[in-house]
């Protein structure tokens, strides 16, 4: 009996009864139904009034059941809490899980199946998952579709940044908003409401699962029994309210009319000529038989177009593993021609015999039958007509027969080859960057973005001597030796770890065992495609070896150039003890002459001050010297270097000064600058020579982008000093120029130069953190470049009048030197400008004079290296018995290491060796209070 004549037989029973009402449902009871927003399978309208699929077929069992229904809006997370609460009884729409099945009962017939799509605006440029790797996702709280995506794109290694929302229109709002790049979303809503929000739907398509009704674990089970009773009956009769239903919403409004609709029915039943009735119910049956053929006509090519235009191959597989049906997807996809792959084994063509015989391969069915949900995604190689292979993975779901039994196997496959293909070349690619990484001999530091440790290397585990897990996460000052040790370095690794500059830079760093040395590091910001800020790189070398052959073939070359630089300094040395022994001859011969005499004194104390210069500009070479950094107004250093140059200077060479006056000052040791332009005006000198000429000294403010040079300079913003230094002399060549800087390298003839002096110069303006170059060609002149760093701070003035110590308070000292003709002549001249002073030429001496007489000393002036006890040991044992008494050290080597370590042993001041006694006065007056 068809379907249509048993419509027929029911509705004549039914009008031969007249009204005839069976109720067999328990008293009626009150239901809360929770709905969230999922059009159109549920939503409240702008009414609010519950609509959709779920909410018609709850109002269907409301009558005929005659319950009492409250639906009870809200979102899908707050319709799970509250389902949870008591608050509401009955769920729509719930995909299951294991999870879930934990708190909640579900009913065994599905209401509908869901797929789950992608949708971006348009021109987003979303054409693969992988387009959606590092960018903004949203997806709903807890929804099955998010929970779909999320594990698909990570099967393909995808990591998308998931935003969580709590309904589909957020999601497609911050889509329009351009708050994220994409969103998840039930195809049937969002085909329906995307072009409400100017958005389109991508190829980007989930398999699809399905979903119950469902209630709180172990709360009325009863309900879900009468709703499955329902459902299949709904199920097995084309013109049920289900089937109604299902097409007014999943079809854009419905399809069709009402079948044979109630009050016809009543009316027709109230009719007292059935014959007439029956005639004019054979002519609406025949009209609904018309009707249903048009809609199923229309449904088939719906869903066959709907698979034909599928991006996905769509398989259906009988239980002996024959295909039943292929799409045009999966026809084109493996080369073979419908009748090659309908009705044949698979093994038999896209499964290889050898590998899946036909008893493994029913047993495979048979598993993936009995449990969808373990073996719901596979995957598997498959052998094309034409002999290549491609990797698929299906998504597989079982179709059931009228009894419940399983009938076929539907499998939606999708091409992976491509995937599996990138997946293996990021894995031979990240094998090969692994072994590069570790292969590396020098420390690699991987940094995340806080700045903290993400990964080391093999060489790391090895120099450093620390495992990977000992330092993971932690910062990178943990490698450092301590800023005790090097308290220099301190601000210099900060800016080296924040910087984005590859320029090498040296630190000192710590091994696991205590042990310190020297790294050469550079720091590299690593970004991605989106120029991303992902974290650096550091590398570091250990540079222990190179530091010391370094340092073997800098002594190798000192000791090769020691006779340069000892025949130069004799020379000059020579002169000026011929000009010291000339003029003191010469005032013992005019000592009744005062004024002739004081003259050759003068002289004696001018070419003293040139030795002592020239010992300076040795112990700067070899960094012995103290240097003192000051605001110091450059122009100033340059009118009292030319006012002693033009004396030196023959007349054939005219001195040329263009000098800004109201330049801002440098910060530097004026001493310093002073010597740096005495050698490169004495070299422009030599380079003119007899035949004369002219040298320019030139001086201006400069910004940091004019000229090119100022790029290399350490500072990226501020003004800059340029002083330039120009002659017309003979020039040099490009080998030359090149070498000038060098220590020891030198132009003159062995014996009339030291090689020290442009080594110097280059060494002072490089410790001010400024810059220096020349150009030069022969024959042509030299053209000398210095930029400095100007300071906001203003040069200390000198007060005005009076003579050295004429204002200091007067107080005993004790000076100690094994120097008797130092001693003898250092203790008178102090007497004269009323000093008292005691004398000791050793340390130990002067330490019984200072035990003798405690509290009466002011101030305690020694020299370094003395026989019996040094002047820091000394220090060290007045300072146990005085804490407050200052002491002085004269040396003529000090280095500013040693004096740090001095002053740990009491000494708080140093004078360098030679001084004159007004300097020596001026010095030790800051230790005293001033009369005035």
């Amino acid at each position: 009996m068809n379907k249509i004549s048993l419509l027929t037989l029911k509705t004549f029973l039914l009008l031969s009864a007249c009204v005839l009402f069976i109720n067999s449902v328990p008293p009626p009871e009150k239901i809360r139904v929770a709905v969230f927003p999922l059009p159109p399978l549920n939503f409240i309208d702008s009414d609010g009034t519950a609509q959709g699929l779920l909410p018609d077929l709850i109002r269907a069992l409301q009558t005929e059941e005659n319950w009492d229904v409250t639906f009870v809006p809200g979102t899908w997370s707050e319709s799970l809490e509250r389902l949870q609460a008591g608050e509401v009884d009955l769920m729509t729409t719930v995909a299951y899980t294991p999870e879930r099945a934990e708190v909640m009962d579900f009913n065994q017939e599905a209401t509908i199946d869901i797929w789950g799509q992608i949708f971006t605006s348009a021109n987003s440029g979303i054409e693969t998952i992988n387009d959606l790797h590092g960018r903004r996702v949203g997806i709903m709280n807890r929804g099955m579709n998010g929970q779909n995506f999320i594990s698909t794109a990570d099967k393909f290694g995808v990591k998308p940044l998931i935003v969580k929302f709590g309904t589909h229109e957020e999601i497609f709002a911050a889509i329009s908003a351009g708050e994220i790049l994409a969103g998840v979303a039930p195809q049937h809503y969002g085909l329906r409401h995307a072009t409400d929000y100017n958005l389109v739907p991508t190829t980007i398509i989930f398999s699809p699962f399905p979903v119950y009704f469902a209630t709180k674990k172990d709360h009325n089970k009863l309900l879900l029994y009468h709703i499955d009773e329902y459902l299949k009956a709904w199920k097995a009769d084309p013109n049920s309210v289900y089937q109604e239903r299902m097409d007014y919403w999943m079809h854009a409004g419905g399809l069709r009319s009402n079948v044979i609709p109630k009050w016809f029915i009543w009316i027709v039943a109230l009719g007292s000529v059935l014959s007439v009735v029956l005639i004019f119910l054979n002519q609406y049956l025949n009209y609904q038989v018309r009707t249903r053929t048009r809609e199923i006509e229309l449904k088939e090519k719906q869903y066959r177009d709907l698979v034909e235009g599928a991006n996905s191959v769509i398989l259906r597989i009988d239980l002996a593993g024959r295909v039943i049906f292929v799409n045009s997807f999966g026809i084109n996809l493996f080369g073979y021609k419908p009748e090659e792959l309908v009705g044949i084994q698979l093994t038999e063509t896209l499964l290889p015999e050898i590998r899946y015989p036909g008893d493994d391969l029913i047993s495979s069915i048979n598993l993936v039958l009995g449990d969808n949900k373990m073996y719901k995604l596979l995957e598997n190689v498959i052998h094309c007509k034409a002999g290549n292979q491609v990797n698929m993975q299906w998504s597989n779901k079982t179709i059931y027969d009228s009894n419940g039994a399983p009938r076929e196997l539907l499998a939606i496959g999708t091409d992976i080859t491509e995937k599996k293909n990138a997946e293996a070349e990021l894995a031979r690619t990240t094998s090969f960057i692994n072994a590069m990484f570790d292969g590396i001999p020098d420390v690699i530091i991987a940094l995340d973005t806080d700045d903290r440790i993400a990964s080391v290397n093999k060489a790391s585990r090895t120099i450093l001597g620390w495992d990977e897990s000992e330092i993971m996460g932690d910062q990178p000052s943990i490698l450092f030796a301590s800023p005790d040790q090097f308290p220099y370095e301190a601000s210099e690794r900060e800016k080296f770890l924040k910087s984005d500059s590859a320029l090498p830079q040296l630190f000192h760093y710590r091994r696991r065992n205590g042990e310190v040395f020297p790294g050469e590091s550079i720091s590299v910001p690593l970004h991605d495609a989106d120029q991303t800020f992902m974290g650096k790189i550091c590398i570091i070398r250990d540079v222990t070896e190179k530091q010391s052959l370094e340092n073997q073939v800098r002594r190798s070359q000192k000791l090769e150039a020691l006779g340069i630089m000892v025949g130069g300094i004799a020379h000059d040395f020579n002169n000026i003890l011929q000009s010291i022994m000339l003029s003191g001859e010469s005032a013992l011969a005019a000592k009744e002459t005062p004024s002739e005499y004081e003259n050759h004194i003068n002289d004696i104390l001018k070419d003293s001050d040139r030795a002592k210069k020239l010992i300076q500009q040795v112990l700067t070479f070899g960094r012995k010297s103290e240097v003192v950094l000051k605001p110091v107004n450059i122009q100033d250093v340059i009118r009292e270097a030319l006012v002693f140059e033009r004396s030196n200077f023959p007349k054939s060479i005219t001195i040329k000064e263009v000098v800004d006056k109201s330049c801002p000052p440098v910060l530097c040791d004026d001493v310093q600058m002073h010597q740096v332009l005495i050698n490169i005006l004495n070299n422009a000198m030599h380079a003119i020579g007899r035949e004369g000429g002219e040298v320019e000294v030139k001086l201006g403010l400069v910004k940091n982008n004019s000229p090119d040079h100022i790029t290399a300079l350490k500072q990226s913003s501020g003004e800059y000093l340029e002083l330039i230094i120009s002659d017309t002399g003979c020039g040099m060549d490009d080998e030359t120029r090149l070498k000038i800087f060098d220590p020891f390298f030198s132009t003159k003839v062995v014996g009339q130069g030291t090689g020290l002096g442009l080594s110097v110069v280059h060494s002072v303006v490089k410790n001010i953190d400024g810059w220096i170059d020349v150009e030069s060609v022969p024959g042509e002149g030299s053209v000398f470049y210095i930029w400095l760093p100007v300071t906001d701070k203003l040069p200390q003035r000198q007060a005005a009048g009076g003579t050295p110590g004429s204002r200091i308070s007067k107080f005993p000292i004790l000076f100690v030197d094994d120097e008797v003709s130092i001693r003898v002549a250092s203790s008178k001249m102090l007497r004269k400008r009323g000093f008292t002073v005691d004398t000791a030429d050793n340390g130990l001496d002067a330490l019984g004079l200072f035990k003798q007489n405690p509290g009466k000393y002011g101030l305690v002036l020694t020299d370094l290296n003395m026989p019996k006890m040094s002047g820091v040991d000394l220090a060290e044992n007045i300072r146990s018995l005085d804490e407050d008494v200052p002491i002085v050290l004269s040396s003529g080597d000090l280095s500013t290491e040693e004096m740090t370590n001095y002053k740990l042993k009491g000494v708080q001041g140093f004078i360098q060796k030679p001084w004159s006694v007004d300097a020596l006065i001026k010095y030790i007056g800051q230790f005293t209070i001033d009369e005035s």
